[in-house]
């Protein structure tokens, strides 16, 4: 299934910023834990992680200097909710973002890579064109699992379910206190349980 979506070329970007190409900027906002983020993401390589309690941390990264012109980030904290909005270069534009660990995390990615682990709470999360990884090390924090893959791969192993094709479903209930949506239009979407 991959084979048929070039545009993933996208996702083979390193998920880390270990190795620092030069060109990085970054910004940092106190921002409590437990709160909402809502992330509106242009085209790019996106990692969101759990982090340090009571801040929010962007960095970002563009393949060569001058595109740094093109890049915009804001970040707007308004009492429990924090706002960021991207926009960036169609080419190699990696985004890094750290969150307190506990976050109700709303994003939506217009196209590119949207991975994200370590982060509880609920999680509403779409993405028209490319790749998204969620890491589940626990599906009993979730009362609903609801997802979605228009055309590709829904691997849905936290959740039990795998499937390919077209208009790709999960629909899955359990005991826990958060809520679970993920919806992607074109490409494969993958929410890994723990290792056995």
């Amino acid at each position: 299934m991959r084979s048929i979506f070039p545009v993933f070329l996208i996702a083979a970007a390193p998920l880390c910023f270990a190795q620092t190409r030069g060109w990085e900027e970054g910004v940092e906002r106190a921002f409590a834990t437990g709160g909402r983020a809502v992330l509106r993401l242009s085209t790019g390589v996106y990692t969101v992680v759990g982090g340090e309690e009571g801040k929010v941390k962007v960095r970002w990264s563009t393949k060569n200097p001058h595109q740094m012109n093109e890049v915009e980030v804001k970040v707007e904290v308004k009492g429990s909710e924090v706002f960021l909005k991207t926009h960036g270069p169609k080419d190699d534009f990696r985004v890094f973002i750290e969150l307190p660990k506990r976050t109700h995390l709303d994003a939506r990615l217009s196209v590119g890579l949207l991975a994200v682990s370590g982060i509880e709470g609920d999680k509403k999360l779409d993405l028209n064109i490319g790749e998204m990884k969620v890491d589940v090390p626990d599906s009993g924090v979730y009362r609903s699992a609801n997802a979605s893959v228009r055309i590709g791969e829904l691997s849905a192993k936290a959740f039990k379910c795998n499937e390919e094709g077209l208009f790709n479903r999960l629909r899955w209930k359990g005991n826990g206190a958060y809520t679970f949506e993920a919806r992607v239009g074109i490409g494969e979407a993958t929410f890994a349980g723990p290792e056995r």
